[in-house]
């Protein structure tokens, strides 16, 4: 008897390992409609949101925005324009930095209101 149950156990093992289309682990699902025709369900592929993806590099782009911002709060209107030429005259990626460090009318508005703050520090 228990010969025949391992035989049965071994066939299993073997029948379950032949299959390519559905890794361990993975539970096959059935839905019934209305009138009992039992299909497959294959489990929708999970994709990422684009918000997810996005998230890091909204981040990133506010931090450096921000740092722009201290930096010219910081430094003031002529030094930080000074700093930007020097960059201006670099490599191809420091010229590249000085175009998004031109100051523009949002970052000298934050910088005029964060000026005061980072005077009492």
């Amino acid at each position: 008897m228990t010969q025949t149950i391992q035989d049965f156990d071994d066939r299993l093992r073997r029948i379950e390992g032949n299959r390519p289309d559905r890794p361990r682990g993975q539970v096959m699902r059935f839905e019934v409609d209305d009138y009992g025709n039992v299909r497959r369900r294959r489990p929708a592929a999970r994709r990422a949101p684009l918000w997810r993806l996005l998230r890091p590099l909204c981040f990133v782009a506010l931090a450096l925005y921000l740092f722009k911002v201290v930096a010219f709060a910081t430094l003031g209107e002529s030094e930080f324009q000074l700093r930007s030429e020097a960059l201006a005259e670099g490599s191809a990626l420091e010229r590249q930095i000085a175009v998004l460090m031109q100051p523009d009318p949002l970052t000298e508005r934050l910088a005029a209101a964060l000026h005061p703050l980072l005077r009492t520090l």
